[in-house]
């Protein structure tokens, strides 16, 4: 996994999801967030970010105003409904290797207060995941934005920068489609996506998807991993990212390691390789000692090994705040707040 940024402004454009295009004159970043793009920007890794008017509705904007409350998309996709301080001091409370790492780095404890754990769209996230496999980010950026542009829908331009809808499973099911996918460099990938895409219309499409937010982790794994290209792993990762699943830790060599140092170990007779029962014994394991919300543990812990990974956003400032086009209105909002509203 590669070098991530810690903030939202950085030299490549994969730091947010998969997505997310940057401007080139401007450090603002677009992206798609459920039905709708949002443009947002962070002048420097010391001030809040923030979000582009013109993205809100009418009534957002005049809850913002009145009330302070951000465009729910927003605290869905980003948690901010979520105390992330209080969840920092239960996890550093249980986990001393955790708070002596995190004490030791530059920016020590509070420069990981603006970590956030992503709530991403589950058809997309499926198909990133698959898109993943011998993969790296970057790359993994470049064939979903070209696979968004090739059977999406233009949604949003400025220039040289398009944002497109995430292809519909239709779309991503049709004859030939293979094809058409190696050839843009999806490689021995491109299998999966029509197959898969084929079994998700057949379970109930994007319909189907939401119903599984609310279903047991047992049945959404279950079902995940009879899909084309997926392992245990994967099917962890997109439980945790993209279908409300928090306290599902994936685990992979580093995880492993990570979880050997805490007296994590599976049983001596499969210890010599991650077999389905050691996999499982350390995800439990993990889950145990890092819960509520121990995914997100996870990918915090994850740091001692990479700056950051792809379920997260760096952002050392704890703020949102509005603009308009003339930057004549801005207010600044602490991430550490719980906010009154409900997900979307």
């Amino acid at each position: 996994m590669g070098s991530w940024p810690r903030q939202l402004d950085a030299s490549s454009g994969d730091h947010l999801s998969g997505r997310w295009i940057k401007t080139p004159e401007s450090l603002e970043f677009a992206g798609v967030i459920g039905d709708r793009v949002w443009r947002l920007r962070q002048a420097s890794a010391d001030t809040p970010v923030a979000f582009h008017g013109s993205c809100a509705t009418v009534a957002e904007l005049e809850m913002y105003r009145t009330r302070g409350q951000l465009p729910i998309p927003l605290v869905s996709y980003f948690r901010l409904d979520v105390r992330l301080d209080d969840l920092l001091s239960m996890w550093l409370n249980r986990d001393h290797l955790l708070r002596n790492f995190l004490s030791s780095c530059t920016q020590g404890i509070n420069g990981f207060k603006g970590l956030r754990l992503l709530n991403q769209d589950p058809r997309e996230t499926i198909f990133a995941f698959i898109t993943s496999a011998n993969n790296n980010i970057p790359r993994i950026s470049k064939l979903l934005i070209t696979l968004s542009a090739c059977y999406g829908r233009k949604m949003w331009s400025h220039e040289t920068v398009s944002v497109y809808s995430f292809p519909t499973l239709e779309a991503l099911a049709r004859p030939g489609i293979e094809v058409d996918l190696r050839k843009i460099g999806f490689g021995y990938r491109a299998k999966f996506i029509p197959a898969v895409a084929r079994k998700l219309i057949e379970a109930g499409g994007d319909l189907f998807l939401a119903k599984l937010r609310v279903s047991s982790y047992e049945e959404c794994k279950a079902f995940l991993l009879n899909l084309p290209g997926i392992g245990n792993k994967v099917a962890d990762c997109i439980c945790l990212s993209s279908l409300d699943k928090v306290e599902v830790v994936p685990v992979d060599v580093h995880i492993s390691r990570a979880a050997a140092l805490r007296g994590v170990r599976p049983p001596t007779a499969c210890s010599s390789s991650l077999s389905s029962t050691a996999y499982r014994c350390i995800s439990h394991g993990l889950s145990d000692l890092w819960h509520p919300f121990a995914g997100w543990a996870q990918v915090v812990s994850l740091c001692e090994y990479h700056d950051a990974c792809v379920l997260l956003l760096w952002c050392l400032s704890e703020s949102f705040a509005f603009i308009d086009d003339a930057n004549s209105f801005t207010v600044d909002l602490s991430l550490s707040s719980a906010y009154s509203i409900g997900l979307t």
